[in-house]
């Protein structure tokens, strides 16, 4: 019985597992979380090491859809799947579990200090800055939920044979909107006691949760996204109070990888909803075509830039080797309606009442 044995485990010993030579051209994404890393897949294996191994047909690796907007491919070698990192950090499992993408956290999101100054400045100019709001631990959960919903949209367009679906261009821009009600995760997110305090304090006391969405932009060939108003993507013949917009980058924002450029009031002179005009091949709707370059924010991950819906803003195109990935969450004062077929505009999910929290 022992010869028996040896004489199989020599002949018949399982070959190492190889990446795909084809892999190297993609760069990882941020990884989901430390606890994840596979303790076996922490040496990298070189060009020369991909070139030499070879595959058995059981054991085939086969390429799917690349991912160009996370900087990574995914690899099915039978049950597992492998996230490829040129740049020879540890590979990660990916995407995350419906399990862990989906659970609630404990997280104690904290209170923010709004000062005179900012409250001043949100009134003048339209705008306010809130530096290093979240922890790593909140940041990370936020971009679990960014890759984990950004796969689906590349498996919808894939499956619809499409390359651009509305304002989403696949590989380049996503927008991916309104998933808090099936993500419990974003839910205890947009109605923490860090969103009620900022709304308190620059909006009022009776909020409603009007749209929450995530944009990205993938690495190198992100688009720029022209000059407009929030409120310029409502109709007019909606009629509507200004509403704000808290925007939370999950990367730390720059000119060079497309943060936004905010129009203060003071030099954009316009301080109410204009009609905007779509343009032709991006669908972007345009409401400003002067010259000013407006002001960039350059933030942290984990700030949050406030706006009103009637500020102008725009974002440059992704230059750097990294996705820009941003969560922005809009709350109204007042349902939105639509009083042509009195319908409501986007959501209106009660939030705060006299400063209180009703939704949690």
């Amino acid at each position: 019985m022992g010869c028996a044995y040896r004489f199989l485990t020599v002949f018949f010993k399982p070959r190492p597992r190889a990446l795909h030579p084809a892999a190297s051209r993609f760069q990882s994404a941020e990884p989901p979380s430390a606890e994840r890393v596979s303790e076996t897949s922490k040496e990298n294996l070189s060009a020369g090491d991909q070139a030499r191994s070879k595959r058995s047909g059981r054991s085939r690796i086969q390429l799917d859809d690349q991912h160009y907007l996370h900087g990574y491919c995914r690899l099915r070698t039978c049950s597992n799947l492998l996230r490829v990192n040129r740049t020879r950090r540890a590979q990660r499992v990916w995407p995350p579990t419906k399990a862990r993408g989906g659970t609630k956290t404990n997280f104690q999101y904290p209170r923010v200090a709004v000062t005179d100054t900012q409250k001043e400045q949100f009134d003048r100019e339209g705008y306010c800055i809130f530096e290093n709001v979240l922890s790593a631990a909140q940041l990370e959960m936020l971009r679990e939920e960014c890759l984990f919903l950004a796969d689906e949209i590349d498996r919808e367009m894939t499956a619809a044979g499409e390359t651009i679906s509305g304002i989403n261009h696949r590989g380049k821009r996503y927008f991916i909107s309104k998933r808090h009600t099936d993500r419990p995760r974003l839910r205890d997110f947009l109605f923490s006691e860090t969103m009620a305090e900022i709304c308190r304090s620059l909006i009022g006391g009776d909020v409603w949760l009007f749209n929450e969405q995530f944009v990205v932009k993938s690495a190198a060939v992100g688009l720029p996204f022209s000059w407009h108003q929030d409120s310029g993507y409502i109709d007019s013949g909606c009629p509507h109070k200004p509403y704000l917009s808290l925007w939370c980058p999950l990367d730390d924002v720059d000119e060079e990888n497309g943060t936004i450029y905010v129009l203060p009031f003071s030099r954009a002179e316009v301080t109410s909803r204009i009609d905007h005009a779509t343009h032709v091949g991006s669908n972007d709707l345009v409401g400003y075509s002067g010259n000013e370059k407006g002001e960039p924010a350059i933030m942290s991950a984990g700030s949050i830039a406030a706006f009103s819906s009637v500020s102008f803003h725009r974002s440059g195109a992704n230059t750097t080797n990294e996705a820009r990935r941003i969560y922005l969450a809009q709350y109204s004062l007042e349902p939105i309606i639509d009083p042509r077929n009195n319908r409501l505009w986007a959501l209106a999910t009660p939030f705060l009442k006299s400063g209180n929290r009703v939704t949690d």
